[in-house]
Protein backbone atom coordinates (compact mmCIF):
# COMPACT_ATOMS: atom_id res chain seq x y z
CA UNK A 1 0.00 0.00 0.00
CA UNK A 2 1.36 3.54 -0.97
CA UNK A 3 2.25 5.94 1.73
CA UNK A 4 0.66 8.98 -0.26
CA UNK A 5 -1.38 9.35 -3.32
CA UNK A 6 -2.73 11.91 -5.35
CA UNK A 7 -5.58 13.98 -5.30
CA UNK A 8 -7.13 15.88 -7.94
CA UNK A 9 -9.34 18.75 -6.88
CA UNK A 10 -11.52 21.55 -8.48
CA UNK A 11 -11.79 24.57 -6.26
CA UNK A 12 -13.37 28.44 -6.48
CA UNK A 13 -10.46 30.70 -7.84
CA UNK A 14 -11.26 32.74 -4.89
CA UNK A 15 -10.49 30.08 -2.15
CA UNK A 16 -7.26 29.05 -4.91
CA UNK A 17 -5.87 32.66 -4.27
CA UNK A 18 -6.61 32.73 -0.31
CA UNK A 19 -4.77 29.25 -0.45
CA UNK A 20 -2.04 30.52 -2.08
CA UNK A 21 -1.95 34.11 -0.09
CA UNK A 22 -1.97 31.70 3.20
CA UNK A 23 1.22 29.24 2.20
CA UNK A 24 3.26 32.16 0.80
CA UNK A 25 2.53 33.77 4.15
CA UNK A 26 3.38 31.31 6.06
CA UNK A 27 6.44 30.00 3.75
CA UNK A 28 4.31 26.84 3.06
CA UNK A 29 3.15 24.90 -0.25
CA UNK A 30 0.00 24.94 -1.21
CA UNK A 31 -0.25 20.85 -0.63
CA UNK A 32 1.17 21.01 3.03
CA UNK A 33 -1.23 23.52 3.79
CA UNK A 34 -4.46 21.71 2.20
CA UNK A 35 -2.88 18.55 3.36
CA UNK A 36 -2.95 19.94 7.31
CA UNK A 37 -6.66 21.75 6.70
CA UNK A 38 -7.68 18.11 5.22
CA UNK A 39 -5.84 16.31 8.24
CA UNK A 40 -7.92 18.56 10.99
CA UNK A 41 -10.93 18.56 9.37
CA UNK A 42 -10.65 14.66 9.47
CA UNK A 43 -9.99 14.61 13.26
CA UNK A 44 -12.82 17.07 14.01
CA UNK A 45 -15.04 14.48 12.19
CA UNK A 46 -14.02 11.67 13.83
CA UNK A 47 -13.73 13.65 17.41
CA UNK A 48 -17.77 13.87 16.73
CA UNK A 49 -18.51 10.82 15.55
CA UNK A 50 -17.13 9.25 19.10
CA UNK A 51 -18.54 11.61 20.94
CA UNK A 52 -21.99 11.20 19.60
CA UNK A 53 -21.85 7.55 20.04
CA UNK A 54 -21.13 8.01 23.54
CA UNK A 55 -23.91 10.06 23.79
CA UNK A 56 -25.67 6.98 22.67
CA UNK A 57 -26.21 8.75 19.52
CA UNK A 58 -26.75 6.27 16.26
CA UNK A 59 -23.37 6.81 13.88
CA UNK A 60 -24.53 9.70 11.22
CA UNK A 61 -24.58 10.07 7.88
CA UNK A 62 -21.67 12.44 6.26
CA UNK A 63 -24.81 14.32 4.99
CA UNK A 64 -25.97 14.72 8.40
CA UNK A 65 -22.54 15.17 9.87
CA UNK A 66 -21.35 18.29 7.46
CA UNK A 67 -25.03 19.93 7.97
CA UNK A 68 -24.44 19.38 12.41
CA UNK A 69 -21.10 21.23 11.06
CA UNK A 70 -22.04 23.57 9.33
CA UNK A 71 -20.05 22.58 6.09
CA UNK A 72 -21.63 23.29 2.70
CA UNK A 73 -21.66 20.83 0.17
Amino acid sequence: MKKEETLTIRIEAKELDKIEEIASHFNRTKSDLVREAIDDLLADWEAYLIASNREGESTLSSGELKKRLGIKK
